[in-house]
């Protein structure tokens, strides 16, 4: 098993998401961040539940990346390599609807954008096999660093998506 090529422009884009969330909301009124939608492309959580999610999922996935970095192998004499770290999963529907969302968007942004470029930094100053050690998620299995790095883009990029098009529609 080998990284996929371009590990550092990854991280590269991984950072650089975190610097954008913020343009989400920008110059939003509160009736516009709370506006429901029917679904479609734009999904059907109100802006702010989007960017409230992204906050809640971001402390998730760093959570899993720094158990993978830390306490799989070589890193770690408590977890030899065939006993990877649990990555608990979490229901991202229960998160929206039961933890208050009357959050000041503005530090979730800023909180994003931070805990992203420490994340970024860590990353970069792993060696290229690190991205190979594995974490075991409660619901998907076995999980490279590489993949969950990937993972928390692909993440961003499907939201960036409903976000775009939940300002086109208002």
């Amino acid at each position: 098993m080998t990284t996929k090529p371009n590990m550092r422009s990854r991280i590269d884009r991984y950072e650089e998401q975190g610097a954008e969330l913020a343009s989400w909301v920008e110059g939003l009124s509160e009736e516009q961040l709370d506006k429901p939608f029917k679904g479609g492309e734009t999904g059907r959580w109100s802006m702010r539940t989007m960017v409230v999610h992204m906050y809640d999922s971001e402390l998730q996935g760093q959570d899993r990346m720094k158990r993978v970095i830390a306490m799989q192998g070589d890193a770690h004499e408590d977890a030899p390599p065939e006993s990877p770290p649990v990555l608990q999963a979490y229901d991202e529907t229960k998160f929206a609807a039961r933890l208050p969302e009357a959050i000041d968007l503005g530090r979730a942004c800023e909180v994003f954008r931070v805990t992203r470029a420490i994340m970024a930094f860590r990353l970069r100053s792993l060696l290229p096999e690190a991205f190979l050690r594995t974490g075991h998620h409660t619901e998907t299995g076995l999980e490279t660093l590489e993949a969950i790095v990937d993972g928390y883009i692909e993440h961003y990029d499907h939201h960036a998506r409903y976000a775009a098009a939940k300002r086109a529609a208002m």
